[in-house]
């Protein structure tokens, strides 16, 4: 299902995280956040001609559950290909996959899109209510799931920072499995809202 109004972002640089030197992976963060307002323009766009005219995306709490009830309906999935297949083979430990137990489907380009867009929505809402916050990306530890990826920090701990994108396309591949994104994305918010009640991340700590 295409969504109506709906955009794609076109990123200068088309080459996968883990991939990216140095320079590049910077000019894909600079771009990223010089891109922020029109991607919530697009989304704001987007929810308009889609049935989605209720979501104000006023950086609240309860926009992402509003947001979130709006999405489940627009999420989708399809088969992975032969070749897809064979190349999550060629870098998955043998071990795993004689288990069996993996996915063999994948969310669909405009849904992923989609995740990348609310991810972003994500991210200010946290910027929003705690200003402490920023966008930065990971410049070090390669074999980090969210290296070279922007990301909001500092968060408190062990973790550090947070991916809001990646925190939405697993978001989504759940409620493809039959989750509600309504309820999920509240417990996102929860999860890294308690977070952020430590002492040791807010300004003059």
């Amino acid at each position: 299902m295409l969504l109506t109004e709906y955009e794609f972002a076109q990123p200068p640089v088309n080459v996968p995280f883990d991939e990216m030197p140095r320079a590049q992976a910077r000019q894909h963060f600079n771009w990223f956040v010089t891109q922020i307002p029109e991607r919530l323009d697009v989304l704001s766009r987007t929810l308009s001609a889609n049935g989605g005219e209720t979501v104000c995306l006023d950086f609240s709490p309860e926009s992402l559950e509003r947001l979130g009830s709006w999405f489940d309906k627009h999420i989708e999935s399809r088969p992975m290909s032969q070749d897809e297949l064979a190349q999550e083979n060629a870098v998955l430990p043998e071990w795993f996959i004689k288990l069996g137990d993996r996915e063999d489907w994948i969310l669909t380009d405009e849904t992923l899109s989609l995740c990348s867009d609310i991810g972003i929505y994500f991210g200010e809402v946290m910027r929003y209510q705690y200003p402490v916050l920023n966008w930065d990306y990971v410049k070090s530890g390669r074999k980090f799931i969210d290296y070279n990826r922007p990301v909001i920090a500092p968060i408190k701990g062990l973790i550090e920072r947070m991916c809001p994108q990646q925190v939405v396309v697993r978001l989504a591949m759940k409620c493809a499995e039959g989750g509600n994104a309504q309820e999920l994305m509240r417990m996102r918010w929860e999860y890294w809202s308690n977070l952020m009640l430590a002492p040791e991340v807010l300004p003059g700590s």
